[in-house]
Order: C-alpha cells, then structure tokens, then sequence
C-alpha cells in the first residue's frame, strides 16, 4: 500500500457514496460503537464503517496521533493542549477532544514544545 501523505486525496466510503477529502483537511476521528466519524474543516463531518485502528493503520503517523482511545488527531490542527486533571485539545474546527493521560507524553514527544 502507499504511503500517504499529507496532500494526498482519499474517498471515504459512507453507505450512500465515497466523500473525498485531502488528508490535510482531516481534523479528527472519533470512535462511535463500532463505526467512525471523521470531522473535518468548517465543522463537516462524515460517518464511516470502520473502526478507529483500522483508520489508526490507514492514516500516515507523520500527522496523525492517537491521543485517547476512542479519538485520532491531525496534529496540523491542535491549537492548545489544555493542561489539568483531565488533559484535553483544543483542535482548529472548535471541537475539544479528550488527552488520556497515559497517551499525553507521546503527543508531547511529537508536539516541538519551547
């Protein structure tokens, strides 16, 4: 399989047709009982039938991180990581996601914090 980069167009299959989307434009992905919905710029987001580790294998590391176990982040679109008790991002479409604390220190490791 190639390796995907962050230009590269993919199509998602949904039950009605195949969305396609840059990789750069994928703000999220969050695990909904079995399917997956991916939220994209301008708060669009789309559900598919595939479970968060398959799109964890799909998706190129370079840009993506899991950071709970039911979220995957681009790291592209983290705007603030929301220090505290229970660890959260601030992501570029306005959406928080939850930070697992025992998943904080690898997004700290990819993250150039000064």
């Amino acid at each position: 399989m190639k390796v995907l980069t962050f230009d590269d167009q993919i199509a998602f299959s949904t039950s009605e047709s195949y969305t396609v989307v840059s990789i750069g434009n994928l703000v999220c992905c969050l695990a909904e009982k079995g399917y997956t919905r991916l939220y994209f710029n301008g708060h669009e987001a789309l559900l598919i039938s595939k479970g968060l580790g398959q799109l964890e294998e799909f998706l190129p590391n370079a840009h993506f991180v899991r950071v709970h176990n039911n979220a995957i982040v681009n790291l592209g679109h983290i705007r603030k990581v929301l220090k505290g008790a229970e660890g959260s991002l601030l992501l570029s479409n306005g959406m928080n996601v939850s930070l697992a604390d025992r998943r904080k220190k690898d997004l700290m490791g990819r993250l150039q914090v000064f």
